[in-house]
C-alpha cells in the first residue's frame, strides 16, 4: 500500500472519531430510592428546596451534573443527588442498518514514485457509516463518547454519599421559627402540622433545624415527630402549650427557696402552680396534692405539659415529695433544692424515684 493512504486513512478515522464522540446519551428514567428525598432547584445541597420526594416518584433523566442528576417531574426541572435514584429504563438511539461501504477512488500515482498496484478497495480505505460498529476501525481503539450514558453514571456511595438527613415532622397546628434558642428572639418564619424538616441538632428543649425553603433556626424540639402520621394527630391547645413551656423556661436560674413561690425564689410545688397560674390553669401549691388532681397519665403516653412526680425521700410508702413539667425530648424543669436552683434536667436519667404524672392541659 502507498505510503500516501496513510493520510486519507487518518482522516476518516478522525471523521469516525468525531462521530462517535458527539453521540447524545441514551435517555432514561428512573425512580427515587429512599424516602424524603429533596428535589433542588439548583445541583447543590445549599439551594432552594422545590419539594420532598416520596420513595418509588418516577423521574424523567435529563442530564448528569458531578454528583446530581438534572431530572423532570410533570413539567419542572429540578435536580437530585445521584445516589437516591435508581435508573430504571434506558432508550437506546436508533442503530442505522448497515449501507454497503463506497470505495474510494485510489490515489493518483505520484511522478516520483508510482504506486505498483491498483488499491483494493476495503475497510481501511472506505468512509465508514455513522452508525457502523467499531468493528470496522478495529486498527484503532474507539474514542469512549464525551456524553456519558445515564446508566453508566453511578458513583461510590462510600466516596460522594450526601449526608444521612434526620427528617422530623410538626405535630403542632402552628410552630414559629425563632433565630436564636430563645422564645423572644426574631420570629423567621411559621410552621404548620404535618410540614417536613430537617432535624440538625437539639439544645434543652430547643431543635435547630433547616425547613423546605433552606431557612435554617430553632424551633421547641416537643413539637416535632419522626412519624408522620403521629405527627398527623390534633394534640390540643398548642398555643397555650408554647406559653406554658415559654414561662417555665423563663424561670431558670431562679434560686431554690422552701416554702417560696416567686421570682425571687420558689420550691419545686411553688414553681409549678405559679407556672401554670400564668396561662390561667389552677395547679396545688404542695407536691403531695399533685397525686389526685389533674388527669392521671402513663408513662408511655408522657408529653410536654404534663407534671411528673418523685418521691425523693426514699421512704418506703408512695409520697409524692417533688414536681416538675416535663418539656420533651427526655427532659424536665423543676425547683431542685440541690442544685439550689430552677433548672432543666434528664427526665430518665433522674436518680429519684418516679411516681406519674398529672395532666392540667388538654
Amino acid at each position: 500500500m502507498s505510503r500516501r493512504s496513510h493520510p486519507m486513512r487518518i482522516a476518516l478515522l478522525t471523521l469516525v472519531v468525531l462521530v462517535f464522540s458527539t453521540t447524545v446519551a441514551s435517555a432514561a428514567t428512573g425512580k427515587v430510592s429512599a424516602t424524603d428525598v429533596k428535589f433542588r432547584r439548583e445541583a447543590s445541597t445549599g439551594s432552594e428546596i422545590i419539594d420532598l420526594l416520596a420513595k418509588g416518584t418516577a423521574l424523567e433523566i435529563v442530564s448528569k451534573k458531578g454528583d446530581w442528576y438534572k431530572v423532570r417531574i410533570g413539567n419542572i426541572n429540578g435536580y437530585v443527588y445521584s445516589d437516591y435514584v435508581k435508573v430504571v429504563a434506558e432508550t437506546p438511539a436508533p442503530v442505522a442498518s448497515p449501507v454497503a461501504a463506497p470505495v474510494v477512488k485510489p490515489v493518483v500515482p505520484s511522478a516520483e514514485k508510482p504506486v505498483e498496484a491498483p488499491v483494493a478497495a476495503s475497510a481501511a480505505t472506505t468512509v465508514i457509516p455513522v452508525a457502523a460498529t467499531s468493528a470496522a476501525i478495529a486498527e484503532t481503539p474507539p474514542v469512549a463518547s464525551s456524553v456519558t450514558p445515564a446508566a453508566a453514571v453511578a458513583t461510590s456511595a462510600a466516596a460522594s454519599a450526601e449526608p444521612a438527613k434526620n427528617i422530623v415532622h410538626v405535630s403542632a397546628n402552628t410552630l414559629n421559627i425563632r433565630e436564636t434558642a430563645d422564645a423572644d428572639s426574631k420570629k423567621l418564619g411559621e410552621l404548620t402540622r404535618g410540614d417536613a424538616v430537617v432535624l440538625i441538632e437539639t439544645s434543652g428543649t430547643w431543635a435547630k433545624i433547616q425547613a423546605g425553603g433552606g431557612t435554617i433556626g430553632y424551633v421547641l424540639g416537643t413539637y416535632l415527630s419522626s412519624d408522620a402520621a403521629d405527627a398527623s394527630v390534633s394534640r390540643g391547645s398548642d398555643d397555650r402549650l408554647d406559653e406554658l413551656i415559654r414561662v417555665a423556661m423563663s424561670f431558670k436560674g431562679v434560686r431554690y427557696v422552701y416554702g417560696a413561690a416567686s421570682r425571687k425564689g420558689t420550691d419545686c410545688s411553688g414553681f409549678t402552680m405559679q407556672v401554670f397560674k400564668a396561662i390561667g390553669i389552677s395547679a396545688p401549691r404542695s407536691s403531695v396534692e399533685y397525686g389526685s388532681a389533674g388527669v392521671k397519665i402513663s408513662r408511655e403516653k408522657l408529653r410536654a405539659g404534663d407534671v411528673v412526680l418523685f418521691d425523693t425521700d426514699g421512704s418506703k410508702r408512695t409520697n409524692i415529695s417533688h414536681v416538675g413539667i416535663y418539656l420533651g425530648n427526655d427532659k424536665f424543669i423543676h425547683a431542685s433544692s440541690t442544685n439550689h436552683k430552677v433548672l432543666v434536667a434528664s427526665f430518665s436519667g433522674y436518680q429519684a424515684k418516679y411516681l406519674g404524672a398529672r395532666r392540667f392541659l388538654n
